[in-house]
C-alpha cells in the first residue's frame, strides 16, 4: 500500500505472493480505496493468493506490511466471506512495518506529521508467504551473537540500527526468549522508554505493550513506533477495545507464559494463531488474548515491491 494524501482516508494497495525461492509476484494493485472498505476489496486477491500458497495442513502466513501509524489495523479479524473463519484463526497473520527507516527517534514519520490518526495513512502491502515463516526460506540464527547488545569496532555500541536489528533477529531465533511488558506497571500506565533505552534491552527480549490504543492516548502509537525504531522485529501488543484494566494482570501473565520457553521466536506466529483459535472457540483461559497482535518483521527479507512503490496521486 502507499499513502494517498487527499482524501486522507484512502490508500493504494498491492497483494503479492512470495514463493519458497524468494520470488515475489504481484497479483493485483488498486488505487484510492477507502480504508474502511479494505477487507472487501482485498477479499478476492487474498483468496487467490492463498489458493496458490496453501498446502494441505499448512496454511500460508499472511504478512501485512503497513506504516507504523497503521500497525493497529485488525486484519486478523477480517473475514473474506460471510461463512469464512476470521483470518487470524485460519492462518498466522503477522505485521511488518514499511516505513521503519523514516521514523525519527521519537517514533514519528516526519513526512506524515506528529500524530496521524488511524485513517490518515496507509501502509505498504499485504502478502501471503509460502513455506516456512515468515514467508519463505529458513530462519537465520546459527552461530554466536551478543547476549546484551552488539558492539562495533573499538567498542562503539552505537551500531547502525539496521545491523542491530539483524543481530536481534538472529539471537531471537537461535536462543530462548523472554517477554518484557514496557507500558504498564502493576496496572498503572507508564510511557514506553525512549529509543536509546530500548536499544539497551537484551537481544533475547520480546517487548509487550499492554495499554496500546491507536485511537486513544497520543503516546501509545508513538510508543509502538519507538519499538520499531529501536531495532525490534518481534513484539506483542493487544488492541485496547476498551477492555477493563482488571484484565492487565491476566494479559501480563498470559504473554509471559506464552513467550517464555526453550524455543526461539520462530514459534510465535503459530502460537498467536493458536491463541486466537482457542479464544474464538470459547476457551475461558484465553480471554486475556482478545485483540492480540504480533509484529514479526524479518530484516533479512525485503518487502516485495519495496523499490517500486506507487506515487500518491
Amino acid at each position: 500500500m502507499s499513502r494517498v494524501a487527499s482524501p486522507s482516508d484512502r490508500c493504494d494497495w498491492s497483494v503479492f505472493v512470495v514463493r519458497s525461492d524468494g520470488e515475489a509476484t504481484r497479483l493485483k494493485e488498486v488505487q484510492r480505496v477507502p480504508l474502511a472498505d479494505l477487507s472487501a476489496h482485498l477479499s478476492a486477491p487474498l483468496k487467490e493468493a492463498f489458493r496458490q500458497c496453501d498446502t494441505p495442513g499448512r496454511p500460508a502466513v499472511l504478512q501485512v506490511a503497513t506504516e507504523a501509524s497503521l500497525l493497529a489495523l485488525d486484519v486478523d479479524e477480517w473475514r473474506l466471506g460471510p461463512e469464512d473463519e476470521r483470518l487470524g484463526t485460519q492462518r498466522p497473520v503477522v505485521l511488518r512495518c514499511s516505513d521503519r527507516d523514516q521514523l525519527t527517534e521519537n517514533g514519528e514519520n516526519p513526512e506524515y506529521g506528529e500524530n496521524p490518526e488511524y485513517g490518515e495513512t496507509s501502509g505498504h502491502g499485504a502478502y501471503p508467504g509460502h513455506g516456512a515463516y515468515p514467508g519463505h526460506g529458513a530462519y537465520p540464527g546459527h552461530g554466536a551473537y551478543p547476549a546484551h547488545r552488539a558492539y562495533g569496532e573499538n567498542g562503539d555500541h552505537r551500531l547502525d540500527i539496521d545491523e542491530e536489528r539483524r543481530a536481534r533477529w538472529r539471537w531471537l531465533h537461535a536462543h530462548p526468549v523472554t517477554a518484557a511488558v514496557l507500558d504498564c506497571d502493576d496496572g498503572l500506565r507508564k510511557p514506553v522508554p525512549p529509543v536509546e533505552e530500548l536499544r539497551g534491552l537484551s537481544h533475547g527480549t520480546v517487548p509487550v505493550l499492554c495499554r496500546f490504543d491507536a485511537h486513544g492516548v497520543q503516546g501509545d502509537a508513538e510508543g509502538l513506533a519507538r519499538l520499531v525504531r529501536g531495532g525490534f522485529g518481534v513484539a506483542l501488543w493487544r488492541r485496547g477495545y476498551g477492555l477493563p484494566e482488571t484484565v492487565c494482570g491476566e494479559f501480563h501473565r498470559g504473554t509471559l507464559d506464552q513467550i517464555a520457553g526453550p524455543a526461539g521466536a520462530h514459534r510465535l506466529p503459530e502460537a498467536v494463531r493458536d491463541l486466537r483459535h482457542r479464544l474464538r472457540s470459547g476457551r475461558p483461559e484465553t480471554f486475556w488474548a482478545h485483540g492480540i497482535a504480533l509484529l514479526y518483521d524479518d530484516p533479512h527479507q525485503p518487502l516485495p515491491g519495496a523499490g517500486d512503490l506507487l506515487e500518491a496521486p
